[in-house]
């Protein structure tokens, strides 16, 4: 996946056309920022965000958190 959003920043860039994406990791998405691989993100949807809360809180009940 790495190699085709270099290849699609090239391309952008190269056309002066700016690059987003969605990402489900805060950690992918600062890494893509930092090495200047997108313009802009949109990090997680609330589909994700809900059920990492769930699987998050069924961990602390189940005491493996």
């Amino acid at each position: 996946m790495r190699d085709a959003i270099v290849h699609l920043s090239k391309l952008t860039r190269a056309h002066g056309v700016t690059l987003g994406i969605y990402s489900g990791s805060s950690a992918y998405a600062a890494d893509l920022l930092d090495r200047e691989l997108v313009d802009y993100l949109g990090l997680g949807i609330d589909l994700i965000f809900l059920g990492r809360a769930a699987q998050d809180s069924i961990k602390t009940l189940r005491g493996t958190k």
